[in-house]
């Protein structure tokens, strides 16, 4: 990143980049190898979202986030890993989802879940979602309708 990349990111109050991950594949290892340590010498904070429109297994998932979750560039909200995924809807549903956090707690590392599922209200989400400890909202971009406007990305967590 250039230094006046570098200095916008900072000067805006940016708090975080995400990495959305389609599979454990090539990039988790440039991630793990390259894009940590350079946050980590630039003081930026990096979180996961899970893209579920990919294959993923919840052990896929635990081998992912545990490998950075002691990272001091790991976004934490409340002390914990903030972890979310990016799919208009979530077909693995809730037991997955309980499963990587379990999986994750074995591993001692406690995360802050916040899935991003943009075909789920929020009332369905705390309904069918347990697990979850928040949820997100990537639709930063316009659906292409024409009723549709860019909204900004936001949090909705307990805490």
């Amino acid at each position: 990143m250039s230094h006046s990349r570098r200095a916008l990111s900072h000067g805006v109050d940016l708090q975080a980049f995400v990495l959305n991950i389609a599979h454990m594949d090539y990039e988790v290892e440039k991630i793990q190898k390259v894009v940590y340590p350079a946050a980590e010498a630039r003081g930026f904070k990096l979180l996961y979202s899970i893209d579920t429109v990919w294959e993923w297994t919840p052990a896929d998932i635990v081998t992912l986030v545990a490998a950075t979750a002691k990272s001091n560039a790991t976004y934490l909200w409340d002390g914990k890993p903030l972890l979310s995924s990016f799919s208009p809807r979530d077909g693995n549903g809730n037991q997955f989802w309980a499963d990587v956090k379990s999986g994750l707690q074995a591993q001692g590392v406690d995360v802050v879940l916040a899935p991003a599922l943009t075909e789920v209200n929020a009332q369905q989400l705390a309904s069918d979602f347990p697990s979850a400890d928040g949820f997100a909202n990537w639709w930063a971009w316009p659906s292409d309708t024409p009723n549709s406007r860019p909204r900004p990305c936001c949090w909705l967590l307990a805490g």
